[in-house]
């Protein structure tokens, strides 16, 4: 039977009091590993989450699910990427065993033995229109799989190199893929490669594509973020001569407004207008918890959904209406300072009655609780609790305060020097 936890590692965290419609964060850390590199949305609203170590979680509502080597019929707890075909069966790419398809009752692993080239996925991706599935994999090429036979394509096909980071499919039907060697574009007869050689890409190593329009491809390298007009014109975008808060993009996604989402190997992530505009979000003036940022996945209502390799899994968004009176409490408990020596001050502001017994509980790392004290406030007062914590080994740990019906009030994470 799967295990449905609720936990500081599945968390509602609001960092400041919200308007309506002002995004906000929600950060889940780890679900349950902190090295997340991919997520996808469901019809149901349910994010799943691949995480590396710690195999697929579904996500929702400040619960996670967790499948794993344990306790599915997933072989592989290293999982490298998800996708949801147009039937919703959900498909996985592990590090070390292939992929894994989830109809919600049965497990389905393509390997190296039946089909697949290889057994290191880097990436999957679904083509809308035909349902066909594309495993981009570890110096094996690309694999088109239509649910019955498989097409494998390597540089002697057509492809500048066999490691295979990213692929997506454009409105009419061509095949973008990003390799080690460059870009390269499958038309369905022939391959055109666009190389530092032959074009004016930044750098070979290409890691995301982003497609906004039949003209307009935007290409994440390990120098820079490339626009590329789909035949012969590039602008590149570098940490020389824009605000780009580091030259290796691992992932490029595009809203509905029109704005670039831009996540980096050690600068977080960036929001660009395409144009001039840069906003960036990292660990110093946002809730983003980590900074090698992986994955952005953008659902259907424009929310962000932002896979970090280092500090777990987040949203970037509009949350429901039931969750903005959580914020505006969350805002009201100051916890100081961060990094924190020996004693933490957790600060409670104007918390209504109902919410005059609260618990405090940390975790290290690995989710084991390992401090737990129950904090008293005064109603429409202040409060204050000295927490003793010189007894914790230096390293990361991550807090939840939660009332007396167990109701996540705030939750985060700090350093003990």
């Amino acid at each position: 039977m799967i295990k449905t936890y609720l936990s500081v590692f599945s968390f509602l965290f609001v960092c400041s009091a919200l308007k309506a419609q002002t995004p906000t964060w929600v950060v889940y850390g780890a679900v349950p590993n902190v090295a997340t590199r991919c997520s996808a949305i469901d019809d149901s609203s349910n994010a799943w989450v691949a995480t590396f170590g710690g195999g697929v979680s579904k996500v929702k509502d400040g619960s996670y699910t967790n499948f794993y080597s344990g306790n599915s019929g997933l072989t592989d707890d290293n999982a490298t990427s998800v996708a949801i075909d147009t039937a919703g069966i959900k498909w996985f790419g592990t590090y070390n065993t292939g992929a894994f398809s989830y109809d919600g009752t049965t497990w389905t692993n393509l390997n190296n033995t039946n089909g697949l080239p290889g057994n290191r996925i880097n990436c999957i991706t679904v083509d809308t229109v035909t349902n066909n599935k594309w495993f981009g994999i570890n110096f094996n090429g690309a694999t088109k799989y239509d649910g019955t036979n498989f097409t494998t394509y390597k540089t002697t096909q057509g492809l500048p190199n066999n490691n295979v980071n990213d692929i997506k499919v454009d409105a009419a039907g061509n095949v973008w893929v990003a390799t080690y060697g460059g870009l390269a574009k499958y038309d369905g007869v022939s391959w055109t490669s666009f190389t530092t050689s032959n074009s004016g890409i930044a750098h070979n190593q290409t890691y995301s594509i982003a497609i906004e329009n039949a003209t307009t491809f935007w290409i994440g390298t390990a120098a820079g973020l490339c626009k590329f007009d789909g035949a012969a014109t590039w602008t590149i975008f570098s940490t020389a001569n824009s605000s780009l808060p580091y030259d290796y993009v691992n992932t490029v996604a595009v809203d509905a407004a029109g704005d670039k989402w831009v996540g980096t190997t050690q600068g977080a992530m960036a929001k660009f207008d395409g144009v001039a505009t840069w906003t960036l979000f990292n660990t110093g003036n946002s809730s983003i918890p980590g900074v090698d940022v992986r994955h952005i996945m953008i659902d259907r209502d424009d929310n962000k959904w932002i896979a970090t390799n280092d500090g777990g899994f987040a949203f970037y968004g509009i949350i429901p209406a039931i969750g903005l009176k959580n914020a505006l409490v969350a805002a009201d408990i100051i916890l100081y300072p961060n990094p924190v020596n020996e004693s933490l001050t957790i600060e409670l502001g104007n918390i209504s009655s109902d919410e005059t017994t609260m618990t405090f509980k940390a975790f290290n790392a690995l989710g084991k609780e390992v401090k737990i004290i129950g904090l008293n406030s005064k109603t429409n007062g202040l409060s204050k609790t000295l927490l003793d914590l010189e007894s914790l080994e230096e390293g990361i740990y991550f807090y939840s305060i939660s009332d007396t019906n167990n109701k996540v009030l705030k939750t985060g994470k700090f350093v003990k020097n």
